[in-house]
């Protein structure tokens, strides 16, 4: 004789689409970041494959299999000019 099990699951938020339109003009996100680490006391450049998570002012990173939570002071581009 089979038994029925009642599983009462949590259901998935939502996000609301996104509609993308060619007209607004959306800004690239920096590639670099200038983050201020009070742990360690130290300034570091990290690129944006490095952060896993930006609220704010705020970022979290793993280094080393640490994780961090610093203060962002600057961010941007950082391009290196090679001279052949």
């Amino acid at each position: 004789m089979a038994t029925k099990s009642n599983v009462d699951r949590n259901k998935r938020t939502q996000n609301p689409k996104k509609i993308f339109s060619p007209s607004e003009a959306s800004e690239p996100l920096p590639t670099n970041y200038l983050i201020y680490m009070p742990d360690t006391m130290s300034y570091s450049i990290v690129g944006r494959s490095s952060i896993k998570n930006i609220q704010g002012k705020k970022a979290t990173l793993v280094v080393n299999k640490n994780k961090f939570i610093g203060e962002i002071i600057l961010s941007g581009n950082f391009e290196v000019w090679y001279l052949l």
